[in-house]
């Protein structure tokens, strides 16, 4: 996998704050408020592309055509359109956000 590819990544709010100054860091609350207006869900995948840019259209069908879906799917088409592949046990090379992994049943 090429590091300049589409890279997948997941939402995830509650982020710790830099102990520093120097930090060139947005405020978590502000991130958080975003995510909230634009209705994107803890956890949820979205991709960045390899310049670095963020297409609302293309990850905009997480948050609509993909909502109701498990994670573990939201996650394999994230996967699929970035052309990550997926690793062993298909939790991804990140996982699941904690906040949204259950025990198995």
């Amino acid at each position: 996998m090429s590091i300049l590819g589409w890279r997948v990544f997941f939402t995830r709010r509650g982020l710790p704050r830099p102990r520093t100054e120097d930090v060139g860091y947005t405020d978590p609350d502000a991130l958080a408020e975003w995510l909230d207006e634009h209705g994107v869900l803890d956890g949820q995948p979205f991709l960045i592309s390899p310049a670095g840019g963020y297409d609302v259209d293309l990850n905009r069908v997480f948050a609509t055509v993909l909502s109701a879906s498990p994670w573990n799917t939201q996650a394999a088409v994230a996967r699929d359109l970035s052309g990550e592949p997926a690793a062993a046990g298909g939790a991804g090379l990140h996982g699941p956000p904690r906040a949204r992994r259950r025990p198995h049943s």
